[in-house]
This record gives structure tokens, C-alpha cells and sequence, in this order.
């Protein structure tokens, strides 16, 4: 039934995006848009990476871009990640249009897909990688079947030469359950809204946004066989508490958070610098009748972005892009204690330590250069980048402590090239990646009974993954095909992606990646 409600819900929006679209199009063959059309476009403004849904205002929209497309995406391989599946599959639909109106510049997207996690142990929630390492898992596993709903929307208004206002929502729902005993079934929701403005002094530009955030998921464990299962309350590096409870589990979320944006337009140089922060509080607890506080996590992100564009140009595009990230999270464990109350026996919060603390940085660059033949299509391409990771990881067992410190590099390179033939629209891409750890190491707790309480696995096979030279190699074809459908010029297009993870893990484990997506360009 949900299927059938997110399917209807869909078809309703496309036909309404398509109509909209086809209302504004007064020369059809001039506004068809290609594979690349939405890539030049985010590519030629520097704004395209805020977070302010003002600085849509910036991006040369033309009437109308909009695309549908149904996708199908596989990765397999060996564990690289310990509640990694040695599966990943899924397949769904997306739309995504962009439309100008007189002073109001619209974007929206809207996605359903169905995921499926074969082989997956120690995981029974939604996101295991989300820097949450609270999470709920048992040593059984199975196959883990998920649909998400997906829709964005942003909407800029210039309400003069200078100023622009905005405001931007996400919206995502999502259900997952494994069909093996034991039987996780997750519920969840996430909503995001982001208003900003962005005011224009001559050639400067200054803009604020701020952004509201409430999720929750729901876990549930149903049982089919009268059996006893273990289930394990992961903490900061395989720390974990275990239990034969099939407790509810509740996880909410609530993000405060803003960001302020610099921007400077010139004949020679452009350039956005935007500061963003934000406060995410993850409240964890078990029960129903009288839940028990697991922990509170707190997280606070500082990101910088700079994106500077050289030269103006129709034929050439020049993007250097500088990010920085600063990540701090805190795991407030309760410590309780039974409190008689009215003759019933309840768990009431005695003190809170901050038992799990995580610090990391990230530094990156990346540079983008095309020669472009027009504002759908490009020549050939480049891009070049780089990161720097550093992180340090604690688990407090007072007065001992698991602790890691992880640092790695990372380099990646694509060249693209794009060919306009009487009969096709073709575009190549190759791509590589190449990442190796540095300096890096783990310590664990040298008192047994403490030691009991690791997964040394978990940490193990993490650490190995992160710290081992890994490389990545990969290629892509698309091919988009002009065709009239309903009076109307749009591009049938199929694009076809592989690549192959080597690492040099024990065993040389490896994993590859295929990504198919067929669709409509209008």
C-alpha cells in the first residue's frame, strides 16, 4: 500500500512539473536540455554549492530544465566496512526540473527506491555510517530490504536589484525490515526547512540562511520462532552492552544550525565563501512505558567552502573549489540507578559523562576545468582533487580508555569528452581514486573483563579499511538520442557507469560498482 501511495504521488508531481514546464516553453528545440545541460549550469556558478536556496537567483536558468530517469545501482564485494552488506542493490525513479517565472527561480527533485542489503550483520538500523556509533545490531543478519521517499524543493524570489530571499525543504520518510529472526522493523522520518536572503552591494554579495532540523526512526524487533536472540547495543569503538530485550528503540533528532555567505562578481574573478555551523542532538532510548535514556549525542560541524571561477567565458569554465570540515561529538551516557516510585520500580538518571568523544578534520581541493561547445554540451573535461583526514576517537572506561587516532590522503582524477554526431549525443568518461593511510593507530583496554566488552572485529577491520592503501578505477558512457514527443524536442538518454575498489586489506579484498540509469531529458 505504501508502494502504491509513493508511486501515485509521484506520477501526480512529474505530470504537474512536465506541465509547467511545457506551459513556459515558447520554442521547444532551443530549451531542450541535454545530459550535461545541469552539470555546465551548476558548474558556471559558484553558488551552486550553498546552502542558502537564495542564491538559486545566481544560477543562469533558462525557462526550463527538467529530467525523469529510473536507476538501478549495484556495489558487491568483500566486507570493507564492518556493518557493511556484502550486497548493496537498488533500483527506483527520480525527477529533478529546474523553472524560472518572471522573478522566481524554482528546483525541485523527487526520488522512490527500493534498497536491499544482502549478507548484513551487527546492524539493525537504517544509517549505520551517519557518525552515530550508537547503534543496535545482533550476530544473526540476513538480507535487509528498505524503501525510501525522497522530495526536495527550493524556491529563490528577487525581490529587487538587491535583494533576494529564499527558503528550501527536505523531506524523506523511509521503512526497513529483515525477513530472518530476528526481525528488525524501522520507521523513519527526517524534515529539514532552511530559509535564507542574500543581499547585493555593487559587485558584493552577503547572505544568511538558517536551518531547522527534526528526524526520528523507530525500531521495533519482531520475532516469528519462540527463540532467544543476543541483541547488541553498539557504542564508540566496538564498546557494546548486550541483551535478550527486544526493546523499542527511538532515535530523534533535532538540528539548529546556520550559515553566512561572501560572495564577490568581477570580469576576471568570481568567488562564494560560505561558513556554515550547526548543533545536532541524537536522543536515544529504549522502552515504552518508561524508556530508558541510552545516550544523548551531541554533534557540532563548522564547514568552510570557497569557489572561485576565473576569466568569463562562454567557450571555457575554470572552478577551483576549497573545503574545510571540523566535526566534534560527544556521547552523554547516563549512569542510573533503580528509584522506587509509587511501588514500581523505575530507571530515573542519577549523572551524565561524556563517555564516547570524537574530533575530526577534513581538508580538500578541487579543480574543474571544461572547454564547452554550448550551454548543453561541453568538449572535454577535467577534474582534479585531493583530501586530508585526521581524527581522534575515544571510549572512556574510567579510568581506562579505547582510543584511535586515523589519518589518511586521498587523490582523484576524470577526464570526460563529449561527441555531437548527426545520430547521437556521447559522452566518455575515465576515473580514478587513490587513498592510504598515514600515521595512524589504535590502542584498546588492558583489563580483560573491560576487553570482553570490544568487538576487536568491529574496530579491527575498520581501522584496516581506512588505513590500507585503497585505489578506484571507473568509466562511464552515456548516450542521448533526440526525439519529439508530444510536439515537444527532449533527449532519450542511457547512462552506464562501472568501477572497481581494489584495497590492500588481508585477503586484498576488492568491490564494484554499477551504476544504470535510463530517462528523459526535456
Amino acid at each position: 500500500m505504501n508502494r502504491i501511495k509513493h508511486i501515485t504521488s509521484f506520477l501526480i508531481v512529474l505530470v504537474a512539473l512536465f506541465n509547467v514546464c511545457r506551459a513556459n516553453s515558447s520554442d521547444a528545440v532551443s530549451l531542450q536540455s541535454s545530459q550535461s545541460t545541469e552539470s555546465i549550469l551548476l558548474l558556471k556558478s559558484p553558488w551552486s554549492v550553498s546552502e542558502n536556496a537564495a542564491g538559486l537567483q545566481f544560477l543562469e536558468l533558462p525557462r526550463r530544465i527538467g529530467r525523469v530517469s529510473v536507476f538501478y545501482n549495484n556495489s558487491k564485494g568483500d566486507y570493507h566496512l564492518f556493518q557493511q552488506g556484502q550486497e548493496n542493490l537498488q533500483y527506483g525513479f527520480y525527477t529533478n526540473g529546474y523553472t524560472h517565472l518572471k522573478n522566481w527561480n524554482f528546483y525541485g527533485n523527487f526520488s522512490y527506491y527500493s534498497q536491499v542489503d544482502k549478507d548484513i550483520r551487527w546492524s539493525d538500523v537504517m544509517e549505520p555510517y551517519n557518525d552515530n556509533p550508537y547503534t543496535l545490531g545482533d550476530d544473526i543478519g540476513g538480507k535487509y530490504i528498505k524503501e525510501y521517499f525522497d522530495m526536495n524543493a527550493k524556491a529563490a524570489w528577487h525581490a529587487n536589484e538587491r535583494l533576494n530571499l529564499g527558503f528550501e525543504v527536505n523531506y524523506q520518510t523511509g521503512v526497513g525490515t529483515r525477513r530472518k529472526d530476528p526481525r528488525p522493523v524501522n520507521k523513519a522520518t527526517d524534515f529539514r526547512f532552511k530559509p535564507g536572503i542574500v543581499y547585493t552591494i555593487n559587485n558584493f554579495n552577503i547572505g544568511l540562511n538558517f536551518k531547522i532540523e527534526t528526524a526520528k526512526e523507530d525500531i521495533e524487533v519482531e520475532l516469528v520462532a519462540d527463540s532467544t536472540y543476543t541483541f547488541y547495543h553498539f557504542k564508540g569503538l566496538g564498546v557494546f552492552s548486550s541483551s535478550y530485550e527486544r526493546d523499542l528503540r527511538t532515535q530523534e533528532v533535532t538540528t539548529l544550525g546556520g550559515a553566512l555567505q561572501f560572495g564577490f562578481n568581477g570580469s576576471a574573478l568570481q568567488n562564494m565563501t560560505e561558513i556554515s555551523f550547526f548543533q545536532k542532538e541524537t536522543d536515544i532510548k529504549r522502552g515504552v512505558s518508561v524508556p530508558l535514556q541510552v545516550v544523548l549525542l551531541e554533534k557540532f560541524q563548522t564547514d568552510v567552502n570557497s569557489v572561485f571561477l576565473f576569466g568569463e567565458s562562454d567557450q571555457t569554465v575554470k572552478r577551483l573549489r576549497l573545503h574545510f570540515n571540523d566535526k566534534h561529538i560527544y556521547g552523554h551516557e547516563p549512569v542510573v540507578e533503580p528509584k522506587q516510585v509509587q511501588e514500581n520500580y523505575q530507571w530515573s538518571t542519577a549523572a551524565k559523562y561524556v563517555l564516547y568523544w570524537h574530533q575530526e578534520n577534513t581538508v580538500g581541493v578541487n579543480y574543474d576545468y571544461y572547454r564547452l561547445l554550448d550551454k548543453n554540451h561541453y568538449n572535454w573535461g577535467m577534474a582534479l582533487g585531493g583530501e586530508l583526514y585526521a581524527s581522534e576517537t575515544s571510549y572512556y572506561f574510567v579510568p581506562e580508555k579505547n582510543e584511535q587516532q586515523l589519518k589518511y590522503y586521498s587523490v582523484n582524477a576524470a577526464v570526460k569528452k563529449e561527441m555531437l554526431t548527426s545520430f547521437a549525443d556521447l559522452i566518455f568518461e575515465i576515473n580514478g581514486k587513490y587513498q592510504k593511510g598515514f600515521d595512524s593507530y589504535y590502542k584498546l583496554v588492558d583489563e580483560e573483563t573491560l576487553l570482553e566488552l570490544t568487538n576487536t572485529d568491529f574496530v579491527e577491520n575498520d581501522f584496516d579499511y581506512y588505513n590500507s592503501a585503497m585505489s578506484e578505477i571507473g568509466a562511464k558512457i552515456g548516450f542521448g538520442k533526440k526525439i519529439k514527443m508530444y510536439r515537444e524536442w527532449m533527449q532519450m538518454y542511457l547512462n552506464a557507469n562501472y568501477s572497481k575498489q581494489f584495497s590492500q586489506m588481508a585477503n586484498n579484498p576488492d568491490r564494484t560498482y554499477i551504476n544504470l540509469q535510463f530517462g528523459i531529458n526535456f
